[in-house]
């Protein structure tokens, strides 16, 4: 553990659902938290003044473990509430030893509703109360069913041989770990053949090609890159607000938001007027790697 990791301008990287996500602010990783698409076992790179920090499980970060166990025990009590007193089970009740012989005889009559229960079958004011508290419980059920499907259903299961592509410059190391000395420097649009190495998809394992090692996920896409029709490799001004889209195509995910006036640096731009931008960690809303903006963005 470094100093650095509870500095007030400390923000971490990591994926949740399949796609990176970048926070900075406590709030958002309480949130986070809540919601359970941060785990203690989620591996997050931690960076300070826009420098990694290195990849580490959530629970080992000093200014998240303070968070998990403020909230992890209001997450149990919230899970454990307890049923309407006219609901709660009367084993230690004794029985009437006439209900013991009415209920060994053929025709014997139904045995009586206990009064606390037939109490709770007679609408009052009260019940009101009780119907929150069932709301309470559906509410928490599913959020126990949201939270499993998202973190034990990936897009791709791990092991499962799958092609990725580079999509800006980025180290292969020998282990998952920024603390790995590079072994080589991939370029924009190399195609690699392995499998993610977690659950996370924070670090990928390069198994073919001829290539052995590991690669950081958020500099990687599904699809190939699209060919660069003019290279440009410099910062630009925006001219005109405008959104940036993870792929050269309005309908998919939205990265952030570029404001006229912003100094984006522009790896190039496409035969279809696209612009391919490069996000640095420190300032990209949800994935590093790059992004495109349209062509009005810079005209």
């Amino acid at each position: 553990m470094t100093e650095n990791e509870d500095a007030d301008d400390l923000a971490i990287v990591f994926r949740s659902a399949g796609k990176p996500v970048r926070m900075s602010t406590p709030a958002k990783w309480r949130r986070a938290i809540t919601l359970g698409d941060l785990t203690r076992s989620t591996p997050v790179e931690m960076e300070t003044g826009g420098r990694s920090q290195g990849v580490r499980p959530a629970g080992e970060v000093p200014a998240l473990r303070r968070l998990f166990d403020e909230i992890s025990p209001q997450a149990e009590a919230e899970a454990a509430v307890p049923l309407p007193q006219s609901a709660q089970p009367e084993a230690e009740a004794p029985v009437p030893a006439e209900a013991v012989t009415a209920t060994a005889s053929p025709r014997s009559t139904p045995l009586p509703v206990p009064p606390p229960l037939a109490a709770a079958a007679t609408p009052k004011k009260s019940g009101r109360g009780g119907c929150f508290v069932v709301l309470g419980v559906l509410l928490v059920i599913a959020l126990v069913v949201v939270r499993s499907c998202s973190h034990r259903h990936p897009g791709r299961p791990l092991g499962e041989t799958v092609t990725v592509y580079v999509t800006r410059p980025v180290n292969l190391r020998p282990g998952p770990s920024s603390g790995d000395a590079p072994s080589a420097l991939l370029g924009r649009g190399t195609a690699l053949s392995g499998v993610w190495n977690d659950a996370g998809k924070a670090w990928f394992k390069v198994t073919g090609g001829g290539r052995q090692g590991y690669v950081w996920g958020m500099d990687l896409a599904d699809g190939a890159r699209p060919d660069l029709a003019v290279i440009v490799g410099h910062p630009q001004v925006v001219r005109r607000s405008v959104s940036e889209y993870r792929e050269p195509d309005a309908g998919s995910p939205r990265e952030r938001g570029l404001a006229a006036g912003d100094s984006v640096l522009v790896a190039g731009k496409l035969a279809s007027g696209w612009w391919e931008v490069v996000n640095k960690g420190r300032t990209a809303s949800s994935v590093a790697g790059v992004g495109y903006a349209p062509l009005e963005a810079f005209r």
